[in-house]
C-alpha cells in the first residue's frame, strides 16, 4: 500500500518532467514507473542503506545511465530524515529527480 501511494506521488510530481512535447514524425516517449527500494537493514540509523537493484534497474529503465542511477539512488536511501517516512522519502526522491541529468537513449 505504501509503495503504491509512493509511487503515485511520484508520478504525479514528475509528470511535467516527463511530458513529451509532440514533434511531427517523433516517437512518443514512454515513462515508465521508478520503484523506490532501499535496503535498510534493523537499524532506524542510516548506516548500511543502499538502493535495491530493482530501484536501480527502475531508474535505467526510465532513462538514467547506470552511474547516475546509483548515483541518484544512494541519495535517496541515505537519507535519514527519508527512515520510516514515507512524505520525506517521496519528496527526496522529487527533488533529486529533478536535478538529476536524464539521458534518453
Amino acid at each position: 500500500m505504501k509503495t503504491a501511494m509512493l509511487a503515485t506521488a511520484i508520478a504525479a510530481a514528475l509528470g511535467p518532467l516527463f511530458a513529451a512535447e509532440s514533434f511531427a514524425g517523433s516517437k512518443p516517449v514512454v515513462v515508465k514507473p521508478i520503484i523506490v527500494s532501499c535496503f535498510r537493514g534493523p537499524w532506524h540509523e542510516v548506516i548500511i542503506d543502499r538502493p535495491t537493484t530493482r530501484m536501480i534497474d527502475s531508474l535505467v529503465g526510465a532513462g538514467y545511465d547506470l552511474a547516475t542511477a546509483t548515483a541518484i539512488g544512494e541519495r535517496i536511501c541515505r537519507d535519514q530524515e527519508a527512515v520510516g517516512n514515507v512524505e520525506r522519502l517521496t519528496d527526496v526522491t522529487v527533488e533529486t529527480l529533478n536535478l538529476a541529468p536524464l539521458y534518453r537513449r
